[in-house]
């Protein structure tokens, strides 16, 4: 759509999305005339069109409750707590119009971790553990299209129901 904006309507236009490990995919038809798909690690090498913006980072928040508080005033407030903190990070792409002026901004966004590495639990003999952190954050714009928890739960589900 950026391109489009930049060639034919010539706005400058922003546009934002998830910058997935594992967003392209190649397909195939296995022997039984299945459509399989399998990830392409399109980021294995460097992309040479983004720019990573360390400055584009903000704080994103999972899970948690709302606790009420009251201010000096004996107003009600609301704090956010005991939630799962990420980093996501900015990574910026330039795309020009074909035969145009005009150039638009895409910006991608990847999940990092706060502290990406334990090197207490490590020393511990955790190694798994580690490395959790980071994991998770990263899992978080890994896959484009993961399995749904839904099947998941209706698996679950269906398997609950015949062993009773």
């Amino acid at each position: 759509m950026l391109p489009r904006f930049a060639r034919h309507t010539q706005y400058p236009a922003v546009g934002y999305g998830i910058r997935y490990d594992y967003g392209i995919f190649t397909q195939a038809i296995d022997e039984d005339g299945r459509q399989r798909e399998s990830a392409s690690s399109w980021l294995r090498q460097r992309n040479p069109w983004e720019i990573q913006r360390p400055d584009a980072r903000y704080l994103v928040r999972f899970g948690g409750r709302c606790i009420a508080t009251q201010d000096a005033h004996g107003r009600t407030r609301y704090r956010w707590v005991d939630t799962r903190n990420i980093w996501a990070v900015g990574f910026d792409q330039f795309i020009p119009g074909n035969r145009s002026p005009t150039v638009n901004h895409l910006r991608l966004w990847a999940g990092r971790a706060i502290a990406p590495f334990d090197v207490e639990a490590f020393n511990a003999g955790r190694h798994a553990e580690a490395s959790i952190e980071d994991v998770e954050a990263k899992n978080v714009s890994r896959i484009l299209y993961p399995t749904t928890p839904r099947r998941r739960a209706r698996n679950c589900a269906s398997s609950s129901s015949t062993s009773s």
